[in-house]
């Protein structure tokens, strides 16, 4: 999934036609590449303690977190972004 982000990404990068909007993705690009990288780790790390993950029996004593809610989030957060993105780039290049 998030290939196909980056993808979008720089395919608007590809069709940025001023300066400033070439920095706002780059920018964009700059900011996923980070999130992507806590996603990981929140993913990565998820329970306390780590292998309770992998119990499957309940026995081991701990908690994790709502990957769902995670997930959820994330996904809102890139698509709003994605959103505001995409007016700007249709109003700058039908303005130039």
């Amino acid at each position: 999934m998030n290939f196909i982000k980056f993808s979008i990404l720089f395919m608007y990068l590809r069709f940025a036609v001023t300066q400033t909007l070439r920095r706002a993705c780059i920018g964009m690009i700059a900011f996923h590449a980070a999130f992507l990288i806590v996603s990981l780790s929140v993913t990565l790390a998820q329970c306390r303690p780590l292998h309770k993950m992998w119990d499957l029996m309940g026995t081991v004593q701990g908690s994790c977190i709502n990957t769902t809610t995670f997930f959820y989030c994330k996904t809102e957060l890139f698509r709003n972004v994605m959103y505001y993105l995409s007016g700007v780039m249709i109003t700058a290049i039908t303005q130039h």
